[in-house]
Protein backbone atom coordinates (compact mmCIF):
# COMPACT_ATOMS: atom_id res chain seq x y z
CA UNK A 1 0.00 0.00 0.00
CA UNK A 2 1.18 3.23 -0.84
CA UNK A 3 1.35 7.01 1.66
CA UNK A 4 -1.22 7.99 -0.16
CA UNK A 5 -3.89 4.82 -0.04
CA UNK A 6 -2.68 4.44 3.56
CA UNK A 7 -3.46 8.25 4.64
CA UNK A 8 -7.27 7.87 2.88
CA UNK A 9 -7.47 4.70 5.34
CA UNK A 10 -6.26 6.15 8.27
CA UNK A 11 -8.90 9.01 7.94
CA UNK A 12 -11.64 6.63 7.83
CA UNK A 13 -10.15 5.08 10.76
CA UNK A 14 -9.90 8.31 12.73
CA UNK A 15 -13.43 8.72 11.89
CA UNK A 16 -14.48 5.69 13.16
CA UNK A 17 -12.26 6.15 16.65
CA UNK A 18 -13.38 9.78 17.26
CA UNK A 19 -16.58 8.89 18.10
CA UNK A 20 -16.21 5.77 19.85
CA UNK A 21 -13.00 6.98 22.37
CA UNK A 22 -13.08 10.63 22.25
CA UNK A 23 -9.52 10.43 20.58
CA UNK A 24 -8.32 13.76 19.73
CA UNK A 25 -5.39 13.57 17.09
CA UNK A 26 -3.13 10.69 15.45
CA UNK A 27 -0.13 10.98 14.58
CA UNK A 28 1.46 9.00 11.58
CA UNK A 29 5.32 8.66 12.00
CA UNK A 30 8.04 6.29 11.13
CA UNK A 31 8.43 4.83 7.43
CA UNK A 32 5.56 5.12 6.03
CA UNK A 33 5.69 9.40 7.08
CA UNK A 34 9.04 9.32 5.51
CA UNK A 35 8.37 7.74 2.46
CA UNK A 36 10.81 4.86 3.14
CA UNK A 37 8.22 2.15 4.07
CA UNK A 38 9.25 -1.38 2.56
CA UNK A 39 6.70 -4.07 1.94
CA UNK A 40 7.82 -5.41 5.92
CA UNK A 41 7.68 -2.05 7.20
CA UNK A 42 4.68 -1.78 9.78
CA UNK A 43 2.74 2.17 10.18
CA UNK A 44 3.60 3.57 13.32
CA UNK A 45 0.66 5.58 15.54
CA UNK A 46 0.31 7.84 18.26
CA UNK A 47 -2.89 8.60 19.03
CA UNK A 48 -3.92 10.96 21.70
CA UNK A 49 -7.41 11.13 23.50
CA UNK A 50 -9.48 10.99 26.40
CA UNK A 51 -8.03 7.81 28.34
CA UNK A 52 -7.48 9.16 31.60
CA UNK A 53 -9.95 5.73 33.29
CA UNK A 54 -7.58 3.28 31.51
CA UNK A 55 -3.69 2.07 32.69
CA UNK A 56 -0.96 2.74 29.51
CA UNK A 57 -1.03 -1.23 29.04
CA UNK A 58 -4.83 -0.95 28.50
CA UNK A 59 -5.13 1.61 26.03
CA UNK A 60 -3.32 0.15 22.53
CA UNK A 61 -5.09 -3.09 22.48
CA UNK A 62 -8.96 -0.89 21.98
CA UNK A 63 -7.27 0.39 18.65
CA UNK A 64 -5.30 -2.53 17.23
CA UNK A 65 -8.77 -4.53 16.95
CA UNK A 66 -10.09 -1.59 15.55
CA UNK A 67 -7.51 -1.26 13.28
CA UNK A 68 -7.88 -5.03 11.96
CA UNK A 69 -11.68 -5.50 12.43
CA UNK A 70 -13.04 -1.95 10.80
CA UNK A 71 -10.39 -1.07 8.72
CA UNK A 72 -9.48 -4.46 6.78
CA UNK A 73 -6.14 -3.08 6.35
CA UNK A 74 -3.44 -6.04 5.64
CA UNK A 75 -0.61 -4.09 7.53
CA UNK A 76 1.18 -4.57 10.76
CA UNK A 77 0.42 -1.45 12.94
CA UNK A 78 2.40 -0.27 16.20
CA UNK A 79 0.03 2.21 18.38
CA UNK A 80 1.11 4.25 21.41
CA UNK A 81 -1.63 5.83 23.59
CA UNK A 82 -1.06 9.29 25.26
CA UNK A 83 -3.46 11.90 27.22
CA UNK A 84 -3.36 15.01 25.89
CA UNK A 85 -1.35 15.96 29.24
CA UNK A 86 0.81 13.01 28.34
CA UNK A 87 1.59 14.61 24.93
CA UNK A 88 2.17 17.85 25.64
CA UNK A 89 4.83 17.28 28.29
CA UNK A 90 6.43 14.61 26.03
CA UNK A 91 6.16 16.59 22.91
CA UNK A 92 9.19 18.66 23.94
CA UNK A 93 11.62 16.61 25.43
CA UNK A 94 13.48 14.04 23.51
CA UNK A 95 11.57 10.97 23.20
CA UNK A 96 9.38 9.43 20.18
CA UNK A 97 7.06 11.81 20.69
CA UNK A 98 9.24 14.42 19.61
CA UNK A 99 10.48 12.74 16.96
CA UNK A 100 6.71 11.91 15.59
CA UNK A 101 5.38 15.74 16.24
CA UNK A 102 8.92 16.85 14.04
CA UNK A 103 8.83 13.95 11.31
CA UNK A 104 5.86 12.80 11.40
CA UNK A 105 2.36 13.76 10.04
CA UNK A 106 -1.25 14.86 11.65
CA UNK A 107 -4.07 12.92 10.21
Amino acid sequence: MDKNELIIKLKEFKQQIIKKYGVKKIILFGSYSKDIASEDSDVDLIIVGDFKDKGNLHRAPIFYKEWHLVQNIDLPVDIICYTSEEFEKLKNQITIVKEAVEEGMEI
